[in-house]
């Protein structure tokens, strides 16, 4: 059971609609299988567009008709099978009988007329929108009544009982924006937006049963509007006045579309437009406290968004002009305060820090962002030696218990950095290592070919360790070490959950160690290279 509602100004502009033609093109066709009406639905009136508003129809789409008059009155199916010609096999007018039919659309069970009043409940609601800038999915409530002679073929003018509201997110967020859910909202808690009615066809009024505050389009795949565009979202509501108007995109509040409110007429196709330029930040794994983002910002302004405990607040400063990697006091707020001011088109790490109440922004030249490169020396077995380099960036690292020099192959891990910080690498794969009373430690690498290195300078004649392939193994490189080891084991106790010194060296004695006999699962492993330190977490 579907109903097309088509804008003439999306079709115009060539976008998908999902309608065929306008209902003032069509024209009646005979029906087959038994008894048919026509129904047709007005262009409507709209209140900020000029455009038209049109409803057409699929095959197999659904009326309920309930008949009154002669001695077969009561409730029909009524079945499209033709532009907007319904049929039904059941129901044979009686020659020279005069018949009303009241006609509603979507079809419901209980429909039923008494002095023409109906107890069928209606729903008005929004629906699931399937693709961008298409109202299809938009079911509100049609009626209306006609009547007819015996097998003349009444022809029944359908009125809207519900209002649509086209609402237009422009994102200005820096980043994609996926959109699962558009809807409005009242501050009034007695406003009725939507819900289920009772429908008086001859006054058109409708009796409310159950309603809220709040009208919602769900998207049943998320559409994602790209940063610079927009797209439209359609909403139904019913035709009541609601006050202190917001838009909600995923269940947040945007910018309110009106301090006083609409007075929602039925059968209006009303229009608002928001802007989305709320950067959220997304808490890190590293640190529960500190939450960040990378996100490509032009010269525009915008809110910085954090949720906590599930509610989102506003990353509010004193003044928002933009501080290249200047910590600047903020504090937290549930409603918008200052805008964050950014001065030209870049890139932009931000990094919030609720502990410490202060808030980063760094641009892509900061020398925060730019990646750590080491170098160091390696020698083969022959004594012939280079100089290495590799930076410190995300990827695999390698991790093996067998810690030999000219064996160790070490399983490979995937290492991610964190959004915060580009000097923190995170590997939040589970990390099994099985551990027996004769090898209860290991070693971590950054490398395991030679090939995943540079060359900088050769040290000595002779080939290169990668050119010669001296050893399939990088047995000597550059591995990360605790720092405090022992001096006489050269081992150093893991303490799970805690951070400890590290530091990294051509050294593959120096190792870390467990106290028990066991297969230890990290949830995950935490390497800081800018502070030389490193965290193993246990599953939990």
């Amino acid at each position: 059971m579907k109903k097309n509602i088509c804008f003439a100004a999306i079709a115009a502009l060539g976008i998908a609609a999902g309608c065929t033609k306008e209902a003032s093109d069509i024209t009646p066709e005979p029906g087959g299988g038994g008894f048919s009406i026509t129904v047709s639905a007005p262009a409507t009136k709209t209140v900020f567009d000029p455009q038209t508003y049109a409803v057409t129809w699929e095959q197999d789409d659904e009326l309920g008709v309930y008949i009154v008059g002669g001695s077969e009155a009561g409730l029909y199916k009524f079945t499209n099978v033709s532009g907007n010609t319904f049929s039904c096999p059941e129901f044979t007018p009686d020659a020279g009988t005069l018949y009303s039919y009241y006609v509603l659309y979507p079809y419901h069970e209980d429909f039923t007329v008494t002095d023409g009043k109906s107890n069928a409940v209606v729903n008005i609601s929004s629906g699931r929108q399937i693709l961008p800038d298409d109202a299809g999915h938009i079911k509100t409530p049609l009626f209306g009544v006609a009547q007819s002679s015996g097998a003349e073929t009444p022809s029944v003018l359908l009125k809207h009982a519900a209002s649509v509201i086209r609402i237009n997110i422009e994102n200005n967020s820096g980043s994609a924006l996926s959109v699962s859910e558009v809807g409005l909202v009242s501050s009034d808690p007695d406003a009725i937006m939507s819900g289920t009615f009772s429908l008086n066809f001859i006054t058109g009024r409708l009796i409310p049963y159950g309603t809220q505050n709040s009208s919602v389009t769900e998207l049943p795949e998320p559409k994602t509007i790209a940063n610079g565009s927009s797209a439209n979202f359609f909403v139904a509501v019913a035709p009541f006045a609601a006050s202190d108007l917001s838009v909600t995109v995923n269940g947040d509040k945007l910018r309110k579309t009106s301090e006083t409110g609409f007075d929602f007429k039925e059968g209006y196709v009303y229009s608002t437009s928001v802007l989305y330029d709320e950067v959220p930040l997304s808490r890190t794994i590293e640190d529960p406290n500190v939450f960040a983002a990378i996100t490509e910002l032009d010269a525009s302004r915008n809110y910085i968004t954090v949720s906590v405990d599930g509610t989102k607040y506003y990353v509010c400063p004193e003044s928002g002009e933009f501080r290249d990697g200047e910590p600047v006091p903020v504090t937290l707020s549930v409603v918008p305060g200052v805008r964050w001011i950014f001065t030209q088109p870049d890139s932009y790490r931000i990094v919030y820090d609720k502990t410490a109440e202060s808030l980063t922004m760094y641009s892509s030249a900061h020398e925060f962002n730019n990646p750590k490169i080491i170098d160091f020396w390696y020698e083969n077995k022959e004594g012939t030696g280079w100089y290495l380099s590799k930076t410190m960036s995300p990827g695999l690292y390698y991790i093996r218990t067998n810690t030999g020099w000219d064996s160790w192959a070490g399983k490979g891990y995937s290492f991610e950095a964190s959004l915060a910080n580009p000097y923190v690498l995170i590997c939040s794969d589970k990390v099994s290592i099985s551990i027996d009373k004769s090898n209860k430690q290991f070693n971590i690498k950054l490398g395991l070919y030679l090939s995943e290195f540079e060359i900088l300078q050769e040290g000595t004649t002779g080939e290169s360790p990668v050119d010669a392939k001296i050893t399939p193994f990088s047995s000597k490189c550059y591995a990360l070490i605790p720092a405090d080891a022992d001096p006489t084991t050269l081992l150093r106790d893991i303490e799970a959950g805690v951070w400890m010194p590290m530091t990294g060296a051509v050294d593959n004695d120096t190792r870390w160690h467990f106290s028990e006999d066991r297969i230890f699962d990290f949830g995950q492993i935490i390497i800081d290279l800018r502070n030389g330190r490193i965290r193993f977490d246990a599953v939990e």
